[in-house]
């Protein structure tokens, strides 16, 4: 496992360093992978199977809408969104950095909602999702 972990983190600075990421930056599989999680949402809010799922983003939407104007650089949509802010907290804790009560009830929001998106979207990888 000692191994494993240790040639995964060096494929991953060797992916940071040819994209020229090592400061900043998404990678281009992180990238790819946030794109095809997005296209995801889209089809299962618009699926009558996923009620569950819709109910559960609409709690999440004056949260992303409250956010969106804070964001720079902007998402390009709401799934990155809630992705940065999980991202950006966990740097803020990890720097010691307090976050408000305000913003941690809407990490949990996010978290529940990215929760279930995950699950679809194994599910889909599975080719075991049906939305229609």
């Amino acid at each position: 496992v000692k191994k494993e972990l240790e040639e995964w983190y060096e494929n991953l600075v060797a992916m940071m360093r040819n994209e020229k990421k090592e400061k900043s930056g998404h990678l281009q599989a992180i990238i790819n992978t946030a794109n095809d999680v997005n296209r995801l949402h889209i089809t299962l809010m618009h699926s009558p199977k996923e009620m569950a799922y819709q109910q559960q983003f609409m709690k999440a939407v004056p949260l992303i809408k409250e956010l969106e104007s804070k964001m720079k650089p902007q998402p390009s949509h709401d799934i990155e969104l809630m992705l940065s802010a999980m991202y950006n907290a966990f740097v803020l804790k990890l720097q010691g950095k307090e976050i408000s009560k305000g913003t941690n009830e809407a990490l949990k929001v996010f978290g529940k909602t990215l929760s279930m998106l995950s699950a679809k979207y194994r599910e889909d990888q599975k080719g075991e999702l049906n939305p229609e």
